[in-house]
């Protein structure tokens, strides 16, 4: 099942967009700096190694006294030679900025970002407003100075400060992990004296594929601009004077404004069941009108409707044209006569893509919709880009947005002790798995237990599920974790050696003083009890595995030897007993572990009988 957020991706309909990539091969893209800048074909950070944090030096102990030692730091940060990473490696007198030597207005930008623990940059759009980059790994209420968040000015007069604007959730990823963000700006608009008529805008932010900020104004620079003034047109610009910070994976799209207009809007509005859009020429209309805007809202229900609204779209200039058009239930997009895309049903939802070759001239369009589905959101959008212009919206905001829903989603949230909910996931948002437990902590570190395969499917931080699919109308049974999943592995917990020992789940159990489920499974000859519960910290889960015999004073060198999978995928041990996996998150054990396997079909694991393993997973 897919998440009920249609998303940015989708917005920037099929990939039509004339994206370019930082060549990472040199500097050439960038002004001139002090050197604190550099290309790099490698990086590893640590995750617990502070940038702030010296060595004590060692003092010794002598009649005559001996040069003193500057204290050495602590190597947080390593590079290997190369090209493909931008980091910025500051020290004294080379702390610059690094400055784009292009310029931009309405920008979508897309990156990864790494960092160590303790470390402090920023992205500048046009150099003036700057998106927060952190360490903000294990923070549970976010403020504007934590990643992702828009940062405040340093103005006192109340007509030029700007206070800030933190980030709706926390999506860190912990130090030494590479993170995903991108950032939908629009630029200020100016008339033609040169006052201005709007202000910058981010369009939407997200951290990690979790929607941060959505529709964001902001009125004055934030602090640390390259400049006071605000323009029309800008360079990017990349903070260096306050830690490490690495870049990979820099694409971007400088927008044009957008020609396409929409004109001569009508919407007819219908009650009831409808198992086709066909259905509708024989429906009883119940509400028509003109809007200058397509709202989903003038069906004025959530669920058995049908909305059609027409039009004449304008196009100005010969280009391809992207449509876009969200729905929830089914819809079809008509234009000039012709069917762009459709999915001719009442029970699903997603978006409408087609891109066609467009002269200058008047397109009459028809966009149609039913819905019977209860457990999806009543939704309608319409959507027109090119390659050149950016996405432009002919919808309201609540009928089609990232981060509001018109419908109330039943959001499952625990309280004052662990909140635990059976149904089914998809794995990685793939493939369905039916037999999980969500299990959601006061702390705010969630997992989702798989009881057939015997182990830890998936963990977050943040909200816990959102049950909507699961609860309303007649439900499909199924629930949505809330927040940037860490996904392990699709397999068995535990394996024998013995083809007919394999381990079965036994269910579980609630522990009487933490209220947190205690998971249970054995074979022939052993049992285990899994403990996960939430670090003192609030960054990741310690788990305890206790593995005895079925049977008392059993003879353990007759029994078959038992593994238990901690991790598989792409592992790298990045000191005794730490593994970072997947790029994704990191194992920590005081176990005897071994790691087999090469590239990204590792395993790591440990051989288990009459034994307790204690491990942790940090993210």
């Amino acid at each position: 099942m897919k998440s009920l957020l249609l998303g940015a991706a989708l917005l920037c309909v099929g990939g039509l967009m004339a994206q370019d990539s930082l060549q990472l091969a040199d500097l050439s893209n960038f002004k001139s700096q002090a050197g604190n800048w550099q290309i790099v074909g490698g990086v590893e950070i640590h995750p617990f190694k502070d940038i702030h944090k010296k060595e004590p030096t060692k003092k010794k102990r002598g009649w005559f006294k001996k040069k003193k030692k500057k204290a050495t730091e602590v190597k947080a940060v390593t590079t290997s030679p190369g090209t493909g990473i931008l980091i910025n490696l500051p020290s004294e007198g080379k702390t610059d900025a690094l400055i784009t030597g292009w310029e931009h207005g309405d920008l979508m930008l897309e990156l990864e970002v790494m960092m160590p623990k303790g470390s402090n940059s920023g992205i500048y759009l046009q150099g003036r407003y700057e998106v927060q980059l952190y360490d903000s790994w294990g923070v549970q209420y976010p403020k504007f100075s934590d990643i992702g968040g828009i940062y405040r000015n340093w103005e006192n007069d109340p007509a030029t400060a700007f206070a800030g604007i933190s980030p709706s959730a926390n999506a860190a990823r912990p130090p030494g992990v590479w993170q995903k963000m991108k950032i939908h700006f629009r630029a200020p608009r100016f008339n033609e004296q040169g006052q201005k008529t709007e202000n910058a805008r981010f369009v939407y932010v997200e951290l990690n594929g979790v929607p941060i900020h959505e529709n964001v104004e902001v009125p004055h620079a934030t602090g640390g601009p390259i400049s006071q003034q605000e323009v029309a047109s800008g360079p990017l610009m990349i903070q260096g004077d306050h830690g490490e910070v690495a870049f990979r994976n820099i694409k971007y799209t400088r927008f044009q404004p957008a020609t396409a207009s929409v004109s001569d809007l009508t919407y007819k509005a219908y009650h009831g069941t409808f198992n086709s859009i066909e259905d509708l020429e024989k429906a009883e209309v119940v509400y028509e009108g003109k809007s200058p805007f397509i709202d989903v809202g003038v069906a004025e229900k959530e669920n058995n409707y049908g909305v059609e609204y027409k039009g004449v779209l304008h196009i100005d200039k010969a280009d391809d044209y992207s449509f876009l058009a969200g729905y929830g239930g089914g819809g079809r997009l008509i234009l000039d006569g012709k069917v762009l895309a459709e999915n001719n049903t009442a029970w699903s939802w997603g978006g409408l893509e087609s891109t066609i070759r467009l002269e200058p001239g008047r397109y009459p369009f028809t966009l149609s919709t039913i819905k019977s589905a209860g457990w999806w959101p009543p939704v309608l959008g319409f959507t027109i880009s090119t390659r050149s212009t950016e996405p432009v919206d002919f919808h309201t905001e609540e009928s089609f947005s990232r981060l509001t829903y018109i419908v109330p989603r039943i959001l499952v949230e625990p309280e004052a002790g662990p909140r635990m909910l059976r149904g089914f996931v998809r794995f990685e948002g793939e493939k369905l798995k039916s037999h999980t437990m969500g299990v959601g902590t006061p702390e705010g570190v969630h997992y989702v237990y798989d009881l057939e395969s015997g182990h830890l499917l998936g963990m977050w931080r943040g909200y816990f599920v959102d049950a909507t699919p699961m609860w309303r109308d007649r439900g499909n049974g199924s629930f949505n974790p809330q927040g940037d999943v860490n996904w392990t592995f699709d397999g068995r917990g535990f394996t024998s050696s013995a083809a007919d020992q394999n381990f079965r789940s036994t269910g579980y159990t609630v522990d009487s003083e933490t209220r947190m489920p205690v998971f249970h499974g054995k074979n022939t000859h052993l049992k285990y009890a899994e403990h996960i519960r939430p670090n003192a910290g609030g960054t990741g889960l310690d788990i305890t595995v206790e593995v005895t015999p079925v049977k008392e004073n059993a003879d353990m060198a007759s029994i078959p030897v038992a593994t238990y999978t901690l991790a598989e995928g792409e592992i790298k041990q990045i000191e005794p007993q730490l593994y970072k996996v997947n790029n994704r998150y990191y194992v920590k054990t005081d176990s005897n572990v071994r790691l087999s396997g090469t590239g990204d079909q590792q395993r790591l694991s440990a051989s288990v009988a009459s034994t307790t393993l204690n491990y942790n997973i940090l993210w």
